[in-house]
């Protein structure tokens, strides 16, 4: 996608930048053009955003990022679509349903550049698995993932090209599979969790993200725990976005699948 500025009065040569303040307030959809704003910046998540996501550029902290809050805008579709189709090669599949936990499944994607769970695509309800196949709940939008989203943006804060997350059934053999067909597997244990990270809410799946990253040196594609008391046993796929952690998803449920097709026939 590309951007630019435009102007009336011919090539454009220079442009004078000024961080938004508080006089922005002033500026609404209906006196923009007044001002002679072509539309109206909210300012505190644009500074906030070109903060948190400055540029990486050499050591130390890098200069402010003033697009990230332009590309989030732009990119908002284009997330719901690809996490569109991601779900839509999932419920095709007729291998996928082996994956699908007691939890059920979610698949999530991120803005490019995230703040908080409101920033990732979701599907409200999980995708839930009928007979042999699995079916998408409701359609995909910003909000609709909790636990997945938490794994994303734990992801995404290590590695910025990680902008997708799903979770699927954990199993010896899925585990087999996983390392079968090539993924690059890491692991956590929730039993030596900090006892502070346990009493925050939400705080585990963050925390294991980080430690199962770190532990590898690298991100993997697989992030998984044996889980705990009352705590289901559960494999993370991450994915630079959600048509990829399917396509990782469904290589790991056909291999599944051929290991259970001969097993019928012996």
């Amino acid at each position: 996608m590309k951007f630019g500025a435009q102007t009336e009065y011919g090539k454009l040569r220079k442009v004078l930048m000024h961080r938004p303040t508080e006089e922005n307030r002033r500026v609404t959809p209906g006196n923009k053009d007044a001002y002679l704003f072509r539309d109206v910046v909210y300012w505190k998540e644009f500074v906030s955003l070109s903060i948190r996501h400055g540029l990486r550029i050499g050591k130390g902290n890098g200069p402010t990022n003033p697009m990230a809050w332009i590309y989030n805008q732009a990119e908002r579709y284009a997330v719901l679509e690809n996490v569109s189709k991601a779900v839509a090669m999932l419920e095709e599949s007729d291998a996928f349903h082996r994956l699908v936990p007691e939890l059920q499944v979610n698949i999530g994607m991120s803005l490019p550049y995230p703040q908080d769970t409101s920033d990732i695509v979701g599907i409200p309800g999980r995708i839930v698995k009928i007979d042999t196949r699995v079916k998408a709940s409701s359609c995909p939008r910003f909000g609709g993932s909790r636990h997945v989203a938490e794994a994303i943006l734990a992801a995404n804060e290590l590695d910025p090209t990680i902008r997708a997350a799903m979770n699927i059934k954990h199993t010896a053999e899925t585990l087999e599979a996983c390392r079968g067909v090539g993924l690059k597997v890491s692991s956590y244990d929730r039993r030596e969790e900090p006892e502070e990270v346990k009493m925050t809410e939400g705080g585990t799946i963050p925390w294991g993200t980080r430690v199962a990253i770190r532990r590898l040196g690298s991100t993997p594609d697989i992030i998984y725990h044996d889980g705990d008391w009352g705590k289901e046993p559960m494999i993370e796929i991450l994915g630079v976005d959600a048509v990829d952690v399917a396509g990782k998803a469904l290589r790991v449920a056909e291999a599944l699948q051929r290991l259970w097709m001969g097993r019928i026939t012996v």
